[in-house]
C-alpha cells in the first residue's frame, strides 16, 4: 500500500478539523474521515491485494471503500431493517454501544457456490474504515469462522483497515483473542 500522506503529515491533517471530542457521547474522541478521503482519493489502496474470494464491509462508511477492493468480492454488513430476505445476525459492539451486523445468507449462498468445495473452509477478509478498540473485527471473526451453510465452512484469514486510532490499540485487542490473524493497516493515526 502506498500512503500519500506521512505520519507528521497525517497527524496533523486529522487535529486540524477532523476530531471532535464528545461525539457521539462523551469521552469518544470522533475522527470524521471524510476530509482524509476526499484529500487522498483512495489512492492508497492502489495495489492493496486482497486474495481471499469474499470480502466482508460494514455499512456505511465501508460502501465507499467496495470499489476499490473489488466490487465482485464485497459483501455487505449492514445494520438492522436494511437487508432484505434471511439475514444472519453477527452481534457486534462497538466503543458506543452494542450494534449488530446483519449479512444476507444469499450473498454467502452465491459465493459458496461461485467458489468449489475443495475441503477447506471459503477464505474471507474483513475490511472496515476505522480501526479503533477491535471489537468489530473480533465479531466478525468470531461469526465467519463458526458459520456452516450446506455443510460448508468459512474463516477470516485477515482484516484490513484504512486508519487505525493507535491510542485505542486495536491490533492489540484483536491479537489478544486471534493471535495469528493478520492485520493490515493504511494509515495510523
Amino acid at each position: 500500500m502506498k500512503r500519500l500522506l506521512t505520519e507528521a503529515e497525517l497527524d496533523a491533517f486529522l487535529e486540524d478539523g477532523c476530531t471532535y471530542p464528545d461525539f457521539p457521547k462523551p469521552g469518544v474522541k470522533f475522527i470524521d474521515i471524510f476530509p482524509l478521503l476526499r484529500h487522498t482519493r483512495l489512492k492508497e489502496l492502489e495495489g492493496f491485494q486482497v486474495n481471499e474470494p469474499m470480502i466482508l464491509v460494514p455499512e456505511s462508511r465501508g460502501f465507499i471503500f467496495a470499489h476499490s477492493l473489488g466490487i465482485d468480492k464485497v459483501v455487505f454488513l449492514r445494520k438492522a431493517g436494511k437487508l432484505p430476505g434471511n439475514v444472519l445476525k453477527i452481534p457486534s459492539h462497538t466503543e458506543y454501544s452494542a450494534n449488530p451486523l446483519y449479512v444476507q445468507q444469499c450473498a454467502l449462498e452465491d459465493f459458496l457456490r461461485r467458489n468449489p468445495d475443495n475441503g477447506r473452509p471459503l477464505e474471507v477478509y474483513f475490511f472496515d474504515d476505522i480501526l479503533a478498540t477491535g471489537a468489530t473485527a473480533v465479531s466478525v471473526k468470531r461469526f465467519i469462522d463458526n458459520l456452516e451453510i450446506g455443510g460448508r465452512r468459512f474463516r477470516l484469514s485477515g482484516c484490513g483497515f484504512y486508519l487505525a486510532i493507535k491510542a485505542l490499540d486495536g491490533v492489540g485487542f484483536i491479537h489478544r483473542h486471534y493471535p495469528d490473524l493478520p492485520v493490515e493497516i493504511v494509515y495510523s493515526h
